[in-house]
């Protein structure tokens, strides 16, 4: 009873407090306007257009991937469903508010008690489905006292959280109201075990048929082949604009010099073929945050003869702009003016899962602050992972990749792990992998079925 009221009492608070939080950044401006621009009574109206409603709810873009071969796979079985998809952070909302499968797309309204009702009661849900994680009290209990089924997929628990500690009987209540969950792995089913937990099914991780799909997309990246493909001029003269990496990557005759030092001329490679000059590789760099570019500004300076494709976390054009002088390299949307540098920064969002197929090496980021961002979508394509060897320890692909030598640590020098890679056998074993660990969407889709 009083964690019930000192939590609706701290969301209380942060209800009345909420503006202030528009002061904080743009990310939590736009949430918190977000929130406030819901308007329950247009919810209610479309909920009265459907016959019957599924809502999908993901704290972020991550966790929409997540549930998205689940939403789409539904959707195409159960066309007589409206799709409600809401999220908590702005970087999922602002990224799939147009999302063309979903019926209805809204922020989550803040967890208080009497907001928990109002959405709940506009909504009118007949199943929910929670991805991964976020279990709001006061949403989780109106949903369960509306009658809707309450469905977690791809959840993953740890021993540290408040639903396995003595004193979190509180959480624990909230759990159990869910009607089924299904996890990720037999760690987590053992914690679920330890609380007298027994509605659930080890089913796995859906991104890892997400990003299957992703792969077997072949549609292009409008550009990204002709700048791989691109060879370094060999008639432009140097002059004030050229980028460091050119100037670098050119001797005295203009001709670009590979790692042997030869120069590379026409290979002959039959059109379409990805690297068009011996010895051209790609590396891919997702998600990369200032920590991540430390380490692979030396890297660059170091490898005039490779191509780098780098799609930072934000896009500040700031930032961007300081790392194209600091690397001599251009920005994904000036493309068209500079086909002859070896560094592209993507300053558009969207793209990266499918950058990840051009790619000989890719480097996630966020592993030495923030946490690691989502290395199934470079292992999918069997290439060698690199990142940050500080926060990475909580995610379960990530160990697993690097027990099977899959993935590879950094700490300060990429140089030091890149070098006597043999890229076939991590091919295989990523392929392994992947394919065992796929099927999590076709368990939780015939349950759904079962019970819609």
């Amino acid at each position: 009873m009083i964690f019930n009221i000192l939590y609706n009492a701290g969301m209380a608070l942060a209800s009345a407090i909420l503006p202030v939080g528009k002061l904080l950044g743009k990310k939590a401006r736009l949430l918190i306007e977000g929130q406030e621009k819901f308007n329950p009574d247009e919810l209610a109206a479309w909920r009265k257009s459907k016959e019957k409603v599924i809502w999908f709810h993901c704290a972020s873009l991550g966790e929409f991937e997540q549930g998205r071969p689940v939403l789409e796979a539904f959707r195409e079985k159960h066309p007589e469903y409206g799709v409600l998809l809401t999220f908590f952070s702005p970087s999922g909302y602002e990224v799939r508010k147009n999302y063309p499968l979903a019926d209805f797309i809204c922020y989550l309204p803040l967890d208080t008690a009497s907001g928990a009702r109002r959405f709940v009661e506009a909504a009118r849900p007949d199943i929910v489905v929670f991805v991964k994680y976020e279990f709001w009290p006061n949403i989780i209990r109106e949903i369960k006292r509306s009658g809707a089924r309450l469905i977690g997929i791809s959840v993953i628990l740890r021993p540290g959280q408040s639903f396995f500690k003595p004193w979190g009987g509180f959480f624990r209540d909230v759990l159990h109201h869910f009607d089924y969950l299904f996890v990720q792995n037999q760690s987590s089913a053992e914690l679920l075990d330890s609380i007298g937990f027994s509605r659930y099914e080890v089913a796995g991780d859906t991104r890892f048929d997400r990003v299957m799909a992703t792969a077997g997309d072949t549609k292009e990246v409008a550009g990204i082949r002709g700048f791989i493909e691109a060879r370094f001029s060999t008639t432009l003269e140097l002059t004030d604009g050229d980028s460091p990496a050119l100037r670098q990557a050119q001797g005295d005759s203009g001709e670009v010099k590979g790692n042997n030092g030869s120069a590379q001329g026409d290979s002959g490679d039959s059109p379409g073929t990805r690297n068009s000059s011996p010895g051209t590789k790609v590396l891919v760099a997702g998600s990369v945050w200032p920590e991540d570019m430390e380490v692979l500004k030396p890297f660059i300076a170091a490898h005039p003869e490779m191509k780098f494709i780098i799609a930072p976390h934000d896009i500040k054009p700031d930032q961007i702009s300081r790392w194209v002088k600091e690397t001599g390299g251009l920005r994904y949307s000036e493309m068209e003016k500079y086909s002859t540098e070896n560094v592209l920064f993507i300053d558009s969002i969207g793209l990266l899962a499918r950058l990840y197929k051009y790619a000989d090496y890719a480097l996630v980021g966020g592993g030495f602050k923030t946490g690691l961002h989502n290395i199934l979508e470079p292992a999918v394509f069997g290439v060698p992972i690199f990142f940050g060897d500080q926060k990475y320890k909580k995610f379960q692909e990530a160990l697993d990749l690097l027990e099977l030598g899959v993935a590879f640590t950094v700490h300060s020098s990429l140089q030091e792990v890149f070098e006597g890679l043999d890229v076939a056998e991590i091919q295989r074993k990523a392929e392994v992998y992947v394919n065992q660990n796929a099927g999590a969407t076709r368990k939780i889709l015939g349950f759904l079925n079962l019970n819609s």
